[in-house]
């Protein structure tokens, strides 16, 4: 048995010191590793071509000519030839007082003339034979000119009686009734001439440079979105000192019945072109911590660019720094990438199978 004992210890370190070894031995790590997937993107190459600035502001269309009709002599209203919603020509009869008393004073002044006219006529033979003294054909030759001109006002008092539209246009508003009384300058009727409309808009002094007459803008109807076009006819020489604007008149020729006067209209003009912008599309372009931010694809890795924005044109964007034009610009899935991380293209036709997923 006292054999056995030294025998027994040493087994027993030696399996101790093994087993420490065992302990401190690295461990092998049995989880598989985890592999990050590239993000799908599609990219599109920047565009040269021209864009453009806006100016957009609302306003209401107007009658290029507008008219109220008033009443040049007194008295009760005998007819009424129109109605609101009629056209007129210019010098249509629209409305006739009674003229009993003015045809009356016609009537008396014609008889003043014809007997003025005679006695002058009869007189002037006398004094181109001497027969006549100086002083009673001077005496005639004004009588005859004072019957002359109470027979024109005669009948310039009759023509007040009966009333007509001084433009063509149509009459919108009806302002008196068939048999009232009126007075001189009570108003009668409102006409306008809706063919072609007008707007107004006032632009800031500092957005005109490129505003001329004969330039196209775009106004939509708040009514019923209707489009329309219109061209700038007159630009105010001075600007507002009150507002800090210029006021610029643009006519719309040929609009549809339902567009009407006094329409709310949204107008859209062009303040600045370039011709040769780089363009990328508006998608492309997203903001981030205050910055404008696109980014590009360099081979199987996203490079994060900060720019800065122009103008534009249509769904494209002018970069004015930040691109050096050459680059694929990625416009769709970038808005999760970060600067370096694994990308990969879509061809085209994945990057519109992509698109119809992410919108179903």
């Amino acid at each position: 048995m006292k054999k056995t004992t030294p025998i027994i210890f040493l087994f027993l370190t030696i399996s101790i010191f093994i087993a420490g070894c065992a302990s401190n031995a690295p461990k092998q790590d049995q989880t598989p590793k985890r592999t990050v997937k590239p993000t799908a993107v599609a990219v599109q190459e920047p565009l040269v071509g021209p864009a453009y600035s806006f100016y957009e502001t609302t306003s209401t269309l107007e009658p290029q000519y507008r008219a109220e009709i008033r009443s040049k002599a007194s008295g009760v209203i005998q007819e009424l030839f129109v109605e609101e919603g009629q056209k007129v020509e210019e010098g249509d009869l629209v409305l006739k007082l009674e003229n009993s008393d003015q045809t009356l004073e016609l009537k008396q002044a014609k008889i003043a003339f014809d007997q003025a006219k005679r006695e002058y006529e009869r007189h002037s033979k006398m004094h181109e034979k001497g027969v006549l003294a100086d002083e009673v054909y001077d005496q005639s030759a004004h009588n005859f000119e004072s019957a002359k001109a109470d027979l024109e006002l005669a009948e310039l008092r009759l023509s007040y009686t009966e009333v007509t539209s001084p433009l063509t246009g149509t009459l919108v508003k009806r302002l008196v009734d068939l048999g009232a009384h009126i007075d001189t300058g009570t108003a009668l009727f409102e006409v306008m001439d809706m063919d072609p409309m007008l707007v107004r808009i006032h632009v800031p002094a500092n957005r005109m440079s490129a505003i001329a007459p004969g330039q196209v803008i775009d106004l939509i109807c708040d009514s019923n979105q209707a489009k329309l076009k219109g061209e700038i006819d007159l630009i105010s020489p001075i600007v507002d000192p009150g507002t800090g604007t210029v006021k610029v008149t643009a006519s719309i020729k040929d609009a549809s019945p339902e567009i009407k006067p006094g329409e709310f209209v949204q107008v859209r003009l062009i303040t600045d072109r370039k011709d040769r912008a780089l363009l990328v599309p508006n998608i492309a372009i997203f903001e981030e911590k205050g910055q404008k931010v696109v980014f590009t694809a360099d081979g199987d890795k996203a490079r994060r660019h900060q720019v800065t924005i122009g103008l534009t044109s249509g769904d494209h964007t002018e970069i004015i720094d930040g691109l050096s034009g050459t680059e694929k610009v990625i416009i769709k899935g970038q808005r999760d990438l970060k600067e370096g991380q694994a990308i990969s293209i879509l061809d085209s036709t994945e990057a519109s199978n992509t698109d119809k997923e992410r919108k179903s």
